[in-house]
């Protein structure tokens, strides 16, 4: 008998279309998605534009062009990670049958069958209408305070929809459906990907703004095993190599998946590495990286993109995968 898995929290997620019905042939072209604690707290989010071969319908609504998909992932591209960041959370959205149904069909296009459907996941918007007597995810938003500058970007979308689950967390906490939901997504079974995984890439006015790497909010600055690391040099640079060596393996795809993300944020715990240790540790190993992009002199334009990528997932500061990429050093 497998061991139980203890229930991780809500992923709550958006996606933007090409129009309302995929049975009829519409399609998701961006996927906002932002993980929440059970106890209400935003953890990691991420995004992603997706390439489809068709028109993208109201591009007034959703402001997402042909040109900006040239260089996305298809849904193929990003079904194994985004299937990594629903797996043991509850599937959460602001009309949970709108953006269930193009979550299965674009799974089914490639012969995969997920476990959402309207008795797995949680809808705000039934939540909202229950609660607050409201409906739409604007009118939400104004009752709550809520500020969503991106409405109709996946990840706008998502962020204002987990503040609102937040908000129904804290302020309905005895809800008789939180708890049965956490249980059952700890033990649903998500298929297996076979596809090859590409990285993914945020509209260009997301791209730019470049959060830090969400798996190193989970590394607190007081580290309760930083203390005994920082009393020899000779230690701490042996937990360095020791991190720097995982990372080495993680990021040979340049991306890390939700896995890869959890067994990083597990070893910096376990060698009492803070989160200022690996932001020290991320940047020698992004300035080994670009070194090594520039020893034939050049950079072709896969080493930029994969630079580029391993700089923002290392949350390296914007100027320094600038310069990294011209092939220059910034200078204090």
């Amino acid at each position: 008998m497998s061991a139980q898995r203890s229930p991780k929290g809500f992923a709550v997620v958006d996606f933007e279309t090409t129009g309302i019905n995929p049975s009829g042939g519409d399609r998701a072209i961006e996927v906002g998605i932002v993980h929440v604690a059970p106890d209400g707290t935003l953890e990691d989010e991420a995004e992603t534009l997706i390439r489809v071969q068709r028109d993208l319908g109201a591009s007034n609504l959703h402001h997402i062009h042909a040109a900006d998909l040239m260089d996305a992932p298809d849904f193929a591209g990003i079904a194994a990670e985004l299937r990594d960041w629903l797996d043991g959370y509850v599937f959460v959205a602001h009309n949970a049958v709108f953006d269930s149904r193009f979550l299965n069909a674009e799974y089914n296009r490639l012969g995969y069958a997920t476990p959402v459907d309207r008795t797995t996941s949680i809808c705000t918007l039934r939540l909202s209408n229950r609660f607050l007597g409201l409906r739409s995810l604007d009118d939400c938003c104004r009752e709550l305070g809520i500020r969503n500058a991106d409405a109709h970007s996946a990840l706008g979308d998502a962020h204002a929809t987990a503040l609102l689950l937040s908000g129904f967390l804290h302020g309905i906490p005895d809800w008789e459906g939180w708890r049965p939901a956490l249980r059952a997504a700890a033990e649903l079974e998500w298929p297996r990907i076979e596809e090859r995984p590409r990285p993914w890439m945020p509209r260009q006015s997301h791209a730019a703004r470049r959060p830090a790497s969400p798996f190193l909010n989970r590394l607190q600055s007081g580290n309760p095993g930083a203390s005994d690391v920082h009393h020899a040099d000779a230690v701490m640079l042996d937990a360095a190599a020791e991190y720097a060596d995982l990372l080495d393996q993680c990021l040979i795809d340049a991306r890390l998946s939700e896995h890869e993300k959890s067994a990083l944020v597990d070893m910096a715990n376990a060698l009492g590495l803070t989160r200022e240790d690996c932001l020290r540790i991320h940047e020698h190993y992004f300035a080994d990286v670009a070194d090594e992009a520039w020893l034939d002199g050049r950079l072709t334009d896969d080493e930029e993109r994969e630079l580029r990528q391993v700089g923002e997932l290392l949350s390296i500061d914007a100027d320094v995968i600038d310069a990294a990429i011209a092939g220059t050093t910034v200078t204090d």
